[in-house]
């Protein structure tokens, strides 16, 4: 602890205690590269992190930061000693506190576990590094090192994806269509028309559903078009509740606020709004209705973000207070922890989707290009994707003879304004990318120029003037990425940009080749071009930094982007020069001092009886458990260009699950089966689908069926329900891919493929939307027997409720007043002899088993996952709370499975 401390690797108590645990409990090590071994941890934070964890049993989470804890070079002697120790069974392990105590005798400081931090012991380190032979470490780091509780390095299961090797495949498909302005340039008069289309088709009591959609619409334009389109919306809504909205966004917009920042406050608040005042009259609200209405939102909302749901209120209800003449209503903003993204995208991803772009034959020639100019620009700059689509040409800078010599000039411009004068910069496109990269830009670049006719954006729709906007991008690199990072957004550009920029400033290449594909001679051009020749050896590093990223201080820079401080701190410190008389280094080790000098003949100093620690790390690293993260995962459908197969799967076939319910949300949110299946499906496989998810949905007269989806769910348009209904608890999400997993390798065997039709027959017959679980007479006990076989096989027997009762309805023949005409006799006797007929049959369900008298007979159903007594019953009563997962991935199979013939 003490060294670690010494060193630089640990800031806090809460770090310290991770790092006891993650020791004492004989976790791994991992190596970054040849000599650099780190200890992955996360601290739980009040204020900031990268990440949510979720607290068992309860609704509520707790946020953590991200930590890498490099281990030094006399870390690294103490790591195995300490490994030595705890091999030793009889050892007993000392508590932290403990270890805490001991740390403060050892340094003559009083520590305490509750306040490590008030010493004056961190005040001092500064001197110390300082004085270490050939370490160059700026109080920029300093004050990172010792304050670290807002910064978070990447996360574990980030820094897989990282690693994460993309493997060629050409199973998606680009098109045009992708990139479209849509309805931008649709007229005031075309979207009233078109609205009231819509009114003409749709019940009155969905037209909130229309209005959310319609002002959606209104925000795709130019700041002048969305006022137009709102105005005109004032005209077709006439309840109070919807025109608060749209007069709430005309005021966000007249006050400059981004169409981004507009349509992420009305999905903040919208829907909930106008669901909670229905068709109320708002304008005689008082004060206490405002203030009921706004609680019940906000209280189904996360309570990591209530303070920012509280702001776009306190917004909202300003401009109903402007126009509409609501009361002053108090709203408490509380203190939100701050949440960053830790996700940064490697080299071999970014290539990949470079790649991807060129192979996409449905595209133009003009979008492939663009396209690409738009990634590559995003991942070597670093710029905000609204800066990058708003260059117009006019703010390049270049060589008219030769165009070798491109600069971009973000600022501010009608389209788009910067989030503050700090984000006027300028970029120097011929030292950030590399060669072939900046001739892809230079070839679009010049066509763009000759072409000046189709406007004055350096990104525009082909043969137009109207400029890119985010969404086509978004869908884009979406569509090219694959399944397994949709985790990514397009402003992890910019953390990872700003990430390796840092590294490249402060690092040497060994560390740098790790991040990015610059070579040593760029890098050093790089450098050069930020800092300029006579800086690089100054302390100014970080406000070029802080420059190039257009922030106006360094604590946005570092807390919200730089998730690779602590390993340039470690890989600063690591230069220095260490070493040990060679008796303390056998004493730790347990190695016999020639063998030092095997390893590396510069080890030993025979004339000092010193070791240098760091000619033996690689010889020390062999003694501790360490584990490397390479690139071997693949991340991407395994797939091959060259014979464009396509990955089937048993279950969905050539789509994929998420496709198939996108498909269907959309028509059942009232598009037309060719507009929800332009982006994935082929025309005919969509109409099959639907026709099979309507067939299930309504009875032969087309209305609705309510066996599968209640008849209590909201439709989302005029059209019928047809979508089958996912549970909402993430755990419950989590066993339905399980679900599909196991059923997906179901499906690979012919034999157990006929077994899961048979069950989905069952289900079929036996289900009800009244009640969520399936029931079967005692005299069908072949068929119950026949469907639980496969359905523990599908989800886990832990999970599965049996309930078995048995009784007979008998008549009063004079009921007394209020007394039921029919009483439930119990037959207790063959009750316990059935149950205990099933216990004999399935061992491994005994504990799920219960004896409520809602049904005689068989009853099945699945226990809620939230429940206590799923994993460890310590009675033999099962949980009484259900879940309808099940029902969802049967109702699901019944779509997709077109194999198996519905009998109605």
């Amino acid at each position: 602890m003490f060294s670690l401390l010494m060193h630089g690797r640990i800031h806090s108590v809460d770090v310290l205690n991770a790092f006891y645990v993650h020791i004492t409990t004989k976790n791994k090590l991992y190596r970054l590269s040849d000599d650099m071994v780190y200890i992955p941890l996360d601290i739980i934070s009040k204020t900031y992190g990268n990440q949510r964890i979720d607290i068992e049993g309860t609704d509520e989470k707790l946020i953590s930061y991200s930590k890498w804890v490099f281990i030094d070079d006399i870390s690294r002697l103490w790591l195995v000693k300490v490994n030595q120790l705890l091999e030793d069974e009889k050892a007993k392990i000392p508590s932290f506190h403990s270890c805490v105590r001991q740390l403060g005798n050892l340094i003559g400081t009083k520590f305490k576990v509750d306040h490590l931090e008030k010493t004056d012991f961190f005040s001092y380190l500064n001197i110390y590094w300082q004085t270490l032979a050939n370490v160059h470490i700026d109080q920029q780091l300093v004050e990172l090192l010792i304050h670290h509780d807002t910064h978070t390095a990447i996360s574990l299961n980030d820094w897989q994806a990282y690693l994460g090797a993309p493997e060629e495949s050409n199973s998606t498909t680009v098109k045009n269509e992708y990139i479209t302005f849509d309805r931008l340039n649709k007229t005031t008069q075309d979207l009233q028309d078109e609205v009231a289309d819509i009114e003409d088709s749709v019940s009155k009591d969905k037209a909130h559903k229309n209005v959310l959609k319609d002002i959606r619409r209104a925000l795709m334009g130019s700041r002048r078009k969305i006022k137009e389109q709102l105005e005109a919306l004032i005209n077709i809504y006439d309840a109070s509740s919807e025109q608060g909205l749209i007069l709430w966004m005309l005021d966000l917009n007249a006050i400059n606020k981004a169409a981004s920042t507009l349509s992420r406050y009305l999905t903040e608040v919208g829907e909930a709004f106008l669901y909670g005042t229905r068709n109320e009259d708002i304008t005689g609200y008082q004060v206490h209705q405002y203030e009921f209405l706004y609680d019940t939102i906000i209280a189904k909302k996360n309570t990591l973000n209530i303070g920012y749901t509280q702001t776009v209120f306190n917004s909202l209800h300003q401009s109903l207070k402007k126009h509409l003449g609501a009361p002053h209503v108090h709203l408490q903003r509380e203190n939100d922890p701050k949440m960053v993204s830790s996700s940064l995208i490697s080299v071999d991803l970014y290539k990949y989707i470079l790649r991807s772009v060129s192979n996409q034959t449905a595209l133009s020639s003009y979008n492939r290009s663009m396209m690409k100019v738009v990634f590559i620009l995003l991942y070597r700059t670093g710029l905000r994707i609204n800066e990058l689509l708003g260059i117009r040409l006019t703010d390049i800078e270049y060589d008219t003879y030769n165009y070798n010599d491109i600069n971009l000039i973000i600022r501010s411009n009608s389209h788009r304004a910067l989030k503050s004068d700090d984000g006027t910069r300028r970029i120097n496109l011929l030292v950030l990318l590399k060669l072939e990269e900046f001739q892809i830009f230079q070839a679009y670049f010049i066509e763009r120029t000759r072409n000046k006719k189709e406007g004055k954006y350096l990104f525009a729709l082909e043969g137009l003037s109207t400029p890119l906007d985010r969404s086509s991008v978004d869908r884009v690199f979406k569509e090219v990425i694959g399944p397994h990072y949709q985790h990514l957004v397009l402003h992890s550009f910019r953390h990872n940009a700003l990430s390796n920029m840092a590294v490249i400033l402060r690092c040497r290449q060994e560390v740098l080749d790790i991040f990015t594909d610059y070579t040593e001679e760029e890098a050093q051009r790089i450098k050069d071009d930020l800092l300029g020749r006579m800086r690089t050896t100054s302390g100014h590093h970080w406000d070029a930094l802080m420059e190039f990223a257009g922030h106006a201080d360094l604590d946005t820079t570092f807390s919200s982007y730089i998730h690779t401080v602590d390993i340039i701190s470690a890989h600063l410190l690591d230069q220095a020069y260490m070493e040990l008389p060679v008796d303390v280094v056998t004493k730790l080790t347990n190695k016999a001092r020639r063998s030092f000098n095997q390893h590396n003949p510069q080890a030993l100093d025979f004339e000092t009886n010193s070791v240098d620690l760091t000619k033996i790390r690689k010889f020390i690293n062999r003694e501790l458990s360490i584990e490397t993260l390479n690139n071997s995962k693949q991340y991407f459908s395994t797939s091959n260009i060259e014979d464009e197969s396509i990955d089937i799967s048993p279950v969905f076939g050539k789509y994929a699950r998420w496709q198939i319910e996108e498909l269907l949300i959309q028509i059942e949110e009232g598009k037309t089966v060719s507009e929800a299946a332009q982006h994935h499906f082929v025309y005919e496989d969509a109409v099959a689908l639907y026709n099979r998810a309507l067939l299930l949905a309504a009875d032969e007269n087309g209305k609705p069926d309510y066996k599968l989806i209640s008849k209590y769910k909201q439709p989302k348009s005029g059209h019928i329900l047809i979508v089958p209904t996912l549970p909402t608890i993430v755990k419950e999400q989590q066993l339905v891919q399980e679900s599909f997993t196991k059923l997906e390798e179901l499906y690979l065997d012919q034999s157990t493929k006929e077994h899961v039709q048979r069950m989905l027959s069952i289900f079929y017959k036996k289900a009800n939307s009244s009640h969520s679980d399936l029931r079967f007479k005692f005299n069908e006990k072949q068929v119950f027997y026949d469907y639980l076989d496969i359905a523990i096989k599908i989800l886990p027997a832990r999970y599965w409720r049996i309930n078995i009762s048995s009784y007979r309805m008998k008549r009063v023949t004079k009921p007394k007043k209020g007394e039921l005409k029919y009483q439930k006799i119990m037959n207790v006797e063959r009750e316990l002899e059935i149950m205990k007929e099933f216990k004999a049959d399935y061992r491994q369900l005994s504990k799920n088993l219960a004896n409520n008298d809602h049904y005689s007979g068989y009853s099945l159903s699945v226990i809620n996952p939230k429940e206590s007594e799923i994993v460890n019953s310590t009675n033999n009563k099962a949980s009484h709370a259900s879940s309808s997962l099940m029902k969802y991935v049967m109702h699901l199979l019944l779509i997709v499975d077109m194999s198996f013939e519905l009998d109605r």
